[in-house]
């Protein structure tokens, strides 16, 4: 349900403060965690609905934290979104088989970023998505 909890876990203070400030003049109230390390306590203190996550930080990369985050869950796993300024197809085929809604590529346009989260939020509540499609994935 709109809006939503969402934890934001980068090494970039930059990059954290700006999405915090896209995703709040949406109406979603934001949680940011500087770095991997801590942030599967930050989840499980918070309980956010969607977590956004960068690939690339020091001590653990995003998906290997995606895929420790959706075990470490109380009860049901968040929605993850991987978040990086890699190659938008490398990130998206890396994401594959990932338990994640999809990716978004790092970007100063905050109504592309925000028009991507959208689509990726507004799918079926909860269902996992094939990395960057929009389409449901086999079960």
């Amino acid at each position: 349900m709109w809006p939503y909890k969402i934890l934001v876990v980068d090494d970039d203070e930059v990059s954290l403060a700006v999405v915090r400030a896209w995703l709040e003049s949406e109406g979603h109230e934001v949680i940011t965690h500087h770095g991997a390390l801590g942030a599967r306590a930050v989840l499980l203190r918070e309980e956010p609905d969607i977590v956004v996550l960068d690939l690339m930080m020091p001590g653990l990369a995003g998906d290997a934290l995606a895929r420790l985050l959706a075990v470490a869950a109380k009860s049901k796993p968040p929605r993850m979104i991987l978040y990086s300024g890699h190659d938008l197809d490398a990130l998206n085929h890396l994401a594959t088989g990932l338990p994640v809604l999809g990716t978004i590529a790092k970007t100063a346009d905050g109504g592309a970023f925000l028009s991507r989260f959208r689509s990726l939020v507004g799918s079926q509540a909860g269902e996992p998505l094939r990395a960057g499609t929009g389409r449901l994935r086999a079960r």
